[in-house]
């Protein structure tokens, strides 16, 4: 045979077989590997397969014979070939049920990464609420012993951002400007107990605000230059919070002054490290906590917490418009 011969029959035969073959998608639904016998599976698809490749026999008889117009004798001079057309549409279709199963495979197996990851997400947000309520409560109990005034004024304070921290912590995702005005409100509670030994500085690109990130991503980070700085110095603490953003990328900056000899009281710990945990599981290697220490000036130590996370929309938003 002639390759325009060969060409001629066997390209029509192959287009129209593989259409056919995709019906073997929903065999493969019905009977999935994990939930199916062995032997229902192989008698079920072999059979199948048989089918499929008698049927091709019979296009191929069919073109063969309409051929016949163009190519002399063509009929007869395929005629040996036909058993080595079933064969290969047996496998061809077999073919066909193995890659279905290796896709469905896949999917399964990204469906179960991505629960497996929203579950981690939720395990550790509800770690930040009990973390932070633990803190504000020790804090609540050292101000009442000096002043009784001034504790009360705290607990109304405290109570107002509980409130908002309940609020926030039932969406995935917020805006930066309400994570930061959160942060805000907290320091507020703190001031009612260092007063002047707490200043507050910010360096925030207003262009920022409309990145959404994690719900209560951020409040560790100055909750951790509370507990771990200004409570251990006499005077001039300062917590500066600087935000940038540019090229799809958000930074958040939290510095504090430190006490190098200060050992605070001992807690659970997991603040910056469940920040970490929260990015990572978020945005793989795109989300990443950093945090050094400056003593380039042996006064005054600065302790700093750094977030690097994609600036993006609303999740919700984004999966509506597509």
């Amino acid at each position: 045979m002639t390759l325009p011969e060969t060409a001629t029959f066997v390209l029509p035969l192959l287009a129209i077989y593989s259409l056919f073959c995709l019906s073997s998608w929903y065999l493969c639904n019905i009977m999935p590997l994990s939930r199916t016998a062995p032997m229902k599976l192989v008698l079920n698809h072999f059979a199948a397969a048989s089918a499929m490749g008698a049927f091709w026999v019979l296009l191929a008889v069919a073109w063969a014979w309409t051929l016949t117009r163009f190519f002399p004798q063509f009929d007869t001079r395929i005629e040996p070939f036909y058993a080595l057309f079933y064969v290969a549409g047996v496998l061809l279709y077999l073919l066909t049920v193995a890659l279905h199963y290796l896709l469905s495979s896949v999917e399964s197996s990204q469906q179960a990464q991505t629960l497996a990851r929203e579950s981690q997400l939720k395990a550790l947000k509800m770690q930040v609420n009990p973390h932070f309520l633990f803190n504000s409560l020790n804090s609540i109990s050292a101000l009442s012993v000096a002043d009784g005034k001034r504790a009360r004024e705290m607990c109304i304070k405290l109570s107002d951002f509980l409130r908002t921290t309940l609020q926030l912590g039932d969406r995935e995702s917020i805006p930066l400007s309400e994570e930061i005005a959160l942060c805000l409100n907290y320091l507020e509670v703190e001031r009612v107990r260092f007063g002047s030994r707490l200043n507050i500085e910010q360096s925030i690109d207003e262009a920022c605000g409309h990145c959404h990130v994690p719900s209560l991503i951020v409040q560790p980070l100055v909750e951790n230059a509370m507990k771990h700085g200004i409570s251990g110095i006499s005077e001039n603490g300062t917590v500066r919070m600087e935000v940038r953003c540019g090229k799809g990328t958000l930074l958040i900056r939290v510095s504090n002054p430190y006490d190098p000899e200060y050992q605070p009281r001992k807690g659970s710990g997991i603040g910056l490290v469940n920040v970490r945990q929260r990015l990572e599981a978020r945005y793989g290697e795109q989300g990443k906590l950093e945090v050094s220490r400056d003593t380039s000036n042996p006064d005054s130590p600065l302790f700093r917490a750094e977030i690097r996370m994609p600036c993006g929309d609303d999740p919700a938003k984004s999966a509506d418009s597509h």
